[in-house]
């Protein structure tokens, strides 16, 4: 892993193929929140620029990270998502990732700018 722990590590010769693909997928302003590299290993096709990507490589400072990503643990939870009608989503956070946020106004707002055009939304459990 690389930089800030949540970064495949690449050999040289993968790290070139790998920027060489984000760079023409348009995919370079991901690698703050979700890991690329290991989304790229696991399946080169999977950071086209017309994907909506998994959560399996979402980093904790994503809006939306959830305990689908591999970085979700005991110390580190996730939120979850939930199915509704009409193939519509909603998000559930975590705890911590409210306090990370700076607190449910905060999180609400980078919420709403990750999820932008995506047919979702958020419910904060009564308990926060």
């Amino acid at each position: 892993m690389t930089g800030n722990g949540y970064d495949a590590k690449l050999s040289r010769v993968q790290e070139l193929a790998f920027m060489l693909a984000a760079k023409s997928s348009g995919r370079l302003g991901d690698l703050n929140n979700y890991d690329l590299r290991g989304a790229w290993l696991a399946d080169p096709n999977s950071i086209s620029s017309d994907g909506h990507l998994t959560d399996r490589f979402k980093k904790p400072n994503h809006p939306t990270f959830s305990s689908d990503s591999k970085y979700s643990s005991v110390s580190n939870p996730g939120g979850s998502w939930v199915e509704g009608q009409n193939n519509s989503w909603t998000f559930v956070p975590s705890r911590r990732m409210i306090s990370r946020a700076g607190g449910i106004a905060p999180f609400k707002r980078n919420f709403k700018v990750s999820e932008r055009g995506q047919n979702s939304g958020v419910v904060i459990p009564p308990s926060y």
